[in-house]
């Protein structure tokens, strides 16, 4: 495969659920290229970088200077630039390379898009003032905006108010196996996710304290000393992770600050319910479902619809979760994505 392709897709790095998008995507293009900034590792990601098929994978050299990473673009992407489409990505370390790309690539005569997943905050430090100015820019650099979610189209139009924004679903691999229609009530809850304060996993188990004859599963994060109803897996991966997703009935996602939450389309995928704060971006998929499945990511707000969804019977929602899943596949994210480029192109 040629790597002077007609599409070129810039990423940070290297993710399992992109892969899949992409190579679905390839199969369809026949000509298209990803080029990777950096490493997962370079950003503590432990995945395994696979072999692309459908699609060509480059890599930009880099270098990192604290938070910032400066990129080259590697010659093929210039090359002929009037003949490519370029999804260039709003990514905060590399944007001072992305505008500065944008513009030249512009200039060249590419048509030019922007992949964006950031969502409003109200925030007013310099690293927001910085990843809005960014924002700005790249907006005004391109001849649309895919936006992830509603709140990043709200995000990007809040911005540029002119600005074409087309949505994009968020998508995960499918599991190897269907999974088994799940009954009874809903006592098994789960969180994965991190330590980071943005998570808010503390709030989530103190909330959980007040709630009677349930459990709650905690993976990604080390096991602490806690209630006995509170089962900690540690990291999971492969068939650790999906024997978590299958001991739970639902999810929760309790994040202050949440651009979407892939592990919610995880969790529908594998026959669990999910709920979400208002702050996730995923709450597009569980409104979909049920609005009652988002909460204030408060104590209370957690508490309340813990106590809420304990008193359901996970079949109750099963075919419509089931159902929402499947239009958030990657075969459904791949032909969003091409009937997007389909339409620049014209």
């Amino acid at each position: 495969m040629s790597t002077s392709a007609d599409v070129v897709i810039l990423q940070n790095y290297f993710t399992p659920y992109r892969h899949k998008l992409f190579e679905a995507m390839g199969g369809e293009l026949g000509r298209m290229t990803v080029v990777h900034s950096r490493r997962p590792d370079q950003d503590g990601r432990k995945w395994r970088e696979e072999p692309s098929v459908n699609y060509t994978t480059l890599r930009a050299p880099s270098i990192s200077i604290g938070p910032l990473v400066f990129f080259a673009m590697p010659w093929c992407v210039l090359r002929n630039a009037r003949r490519k489409i370029v999804v260039l990505h709003d990514d905060n370390p590399a944007n001072l390379s992305m505008i500065g790309w944008a513009a030249l690539l512009r200039l060249f005569g590419a048509r030019t898009m922007l992949w964006s997943e950031h969502i409003p905050s109200s925030d007013r430090g310099l690293k927001a003032r910085y990843q809005r100015g960014c924002s700005w820019l790249l907006e005004r650099l391109v001849y649309l905006v895919v936006a992830f979610s509603s709140m990043t189209e709200t995000y990007v139009r809040g911005l540029a108010p002119r600005c074409r924004v087309e949505r994009m679903l968020q998508s995960v691999p499918r599991p190897a196996t269907a999974p088994s229609p799940r009954s009874g009530r809903i006592r098994r809850f789960g969180f994965i996710g991190s330590m980071q304060p943005r998570k808010n996993l503390d709030v989530l188990l103190a909330a959980f304290a007040a709630i009677e004859d349930a459990e709650l599963h905690v993976a990604g994060v080390p096991p602490r000393e806690a209630d006995p109803r509170i089962k900690w897996w540690g990291y999971v991966d492969g068939g650790a992770r999906e024997d978590f997703f299958a001991s739970i009935d639902m999810l929760v996602l309790p994040s202050l600050k949440e651009p979407w939450g892939l592990v919610v389309n995880e969790a529908l995928d594998r026959g669990a319910l999910a709920m979400v704060s208002t702050e996730c971006g995923s709450r597009d998929m569980v409104e979909a479902i049920d609005s009652g499945l988002m909460f204030a990511p408060t104590r209370d707000g957690i508490e309340a619809a813990l106590r809420r969804w304990s008193t359901h019977d996970i079949g109750a929602l099963g075919d419509k979760a089931a159902r929402v899943a499947r239009d958030y596949s990657t075969s459904a994210a791949a032909k969003r994505f091409l009937d997007i480029i389909a339409d620049v192109r014209r």
